[in-house]
């Protein structure tokens, strides 16, 4: 191994150090500003008595001055009047003491003043990072967003509405044999297509869930998930205009979903898109959800029509 090549790996590390260190600089200059608070704490404490000694010094200053002027006793208003003690002149000293104990105090606590603020120009300095590095991501998540939606209505002209969601949702078509007893005893065998979730691990985007057995709130039985769904959907647009604003997080909460990191800014405010959450239950040009709200089957597929990034469109 030669030198040039100990310099290289060397740059190599110090380099992935500097990366780790810049996405965790939030954390670490928040952790810093937190320990500079307590730092500057213990200093100003440490510095108080030394502080009280100054103040009381200064009190006594304060109070001759208030004796020379004020004092009617012969000896002192003898010196008052042989030193033309004027009222003016009582104000100058008065701001002279308080000007030297101000200075005096600044050289006792000059060092907690310092940590003090260098503690608030890095907490300062992790919100910028942090605040610029939101931006940037619901910048990113808006436009990933606008482009999907295009790219969906796109689809949706060219293929039609039913096979645009089959292909979105991972479904496929199972061909299923449906046998029919006729009045004189023979069966009549049909041929049906029914869509189902393909096997594997489907893609879904970040607004779309599956309410089925997996969910603690979901029951089989006639009507009650329907229900259930519908119940939420209009307490959701209730929070949606009373607050004026619904997170995506919010809703996954009411329907007992797990939270996610899009939940945490995407979501509905009111007067912006169609101005009401929809859980996407009722599709007519959607051959299976038609048989959820039917009663034919027990889970459906939900996709909710948010707006968007919330903070974008405040």
């Amino acid at each position: 191994m030669n030198f040039t090549t100990i310099i290289k790996g060397g740059a190599k590390v110090a380099s992935r150090i500097g990366l780790q260190l810049s996405k965790h600089a939030p954390e670490i200059l928040t952790g810093l500003g937190i320990a500079g608070f307590v730092g500057t704490v213990a200093l100003a404490i440490d510095e108080t008595p030394a502080a009280l000694d100054i103040l009381n010094e200064t009190k006594t200053k304060l109070e001759a001055v208030d004796v020379l002027l004020n004092s009617n006793e012969p000896d002192v208003a003898e010196k008052r009047e042989r030193y033309e003690y004027t009222p003016e002149k009582a104000a100058a000293e008065r701001r002279r003491w308080h000007i030297d104990a101000a200075h005096k105090l600044l050289k006792v606590y000059w060092k907690a003043l310092v940590v003090g603020t260098l503690s608030i120009a890095a907490i300062l300095c992790a919100h910028n990072i942090a605040h610029s590095r939101m931006l940037a991501i619901t910048a990113i998540a808006d436009a990933t967003q606008k482009a999907f939606d295009e790219y969906r209505q796109r689809v949706e002209e060219r293929v039609g509405p039913e096979v645009e969601k089959e292909i979105r949702y991972g479904l496929k078509k199972k061909t299923i044999t449906a046998v029919e007893t006729l009045e004189d005893g023979t069966e009549e065998k049909t041929k049906v297509e029914k869509a189902e979730v393909r096997t594997g691990e489907p893609v879904w985007d970040c607004y779309t869930r599956i309410f089925d057995e997996s969910n603690p709130n979901y029951k089989r039985g006639p009507g009650y998930n329907k229900n259930f769904l519908i119940g939420i959907q209009k307490q959701a647009n209730d929070r949606l205009h009373l607050q004026g604003h619904l997170f995506l997080n919010e809703l996954l909460d009411m329907m007992s979903f797990p939270r996610t990191p899009e939940g945490a800014v995407c979501g509905w405010v009111e007067g912006n898109g169609d101005n009401y959450v929809d859980l996407g239950i009722f599709d007519s040009c959607y051959r299976p959800k038609a048989d959820f709200i039917n009663g034919y089957e027990q889970s459906v597929i939900l996709h909710f029509n948010c707006d968007g990034v919330i903070y974008n469109l405040i």
